[in-house]
C-alpha cells in the first residue's frame, strides 16, 4: 500500500514587505516547527522514502528540512505546485517515482488543503 504525507510549509517571514511572495523564506519559528515535525515522524519510525515540492522557497525549505531528516536527497521540485489547485496537485501525483511507497507532498494554501479535503469526505480541514 502506498502512503502520502500531505504537508503545507512551515510558518514563513513576512519581514521584508518588498520580497517576492514565491521567495519568501521561513521564519525562525517556521524553521523549528519543520525540524520539529519531521523529527517527531522520523523517529516514529514513519518512513518517507521520496519528496515532491513546490518551488517557492518556503514550501522547498521545509521539504529540505524532511529530506536531511530522511537522509534523502531524493526531491522533485515543481514549479506549478507554487499556489496549485487541488487537480493541479492530483497532476502532481503523476511525478511520483512508483517504486516509492511513501511520498510527501509540500505545497501551499488553499490548494493543499482543498487537495487534502479531497482525499478524504470525512474531514474538513479550513487552513492546514
Amino acid at each position: 500500500m502506498k502512503t502520502l504525507f500531505i504537508i503545507r510549509h512551515a510558518k514563513s517571514s513576512w519581514a521584508n514587505i518588498g520580497q517576492s511572495d514565491f521567495e519568501r523564506p521561513l521564519n525562525e519559528t517556521g524553521l523549528k516547527q519543520a525540524q520539529k515535525l519531521s523529527n517527531n515522524l522520523f523517529n516514529k519510525n514513519i518512513l518517507i522514502d521520496g519528496f515532491v515540492t513546490s518551488a517557492a522557497l518556503r514550501a522547498k525549505t521545509t521539504c529540505e528540512i524532511f529530506a536531511k531528516t530522511y537522509n534523502s536527497d531524493d526531491i522533485v521540485y515543481l514549479n506549478e505546485l507554487y499556489n496549485a489547485t487541488s487537480d493541479e496537485l492530483y497532476n502532481a501525483l503523476q511525478k511520483f517515482d512508483d517504486a516509492k511507497n511513501n511520498m510527501a507532498i509540500f505545497a501551499h494554501n488553499p490548494g493543499i488543503s482543498e487537495f487534502a479535503n479531497s482525499m478524504c469526505s470525512q474531514v474538513n480541514i479550513y487552513d492546514m
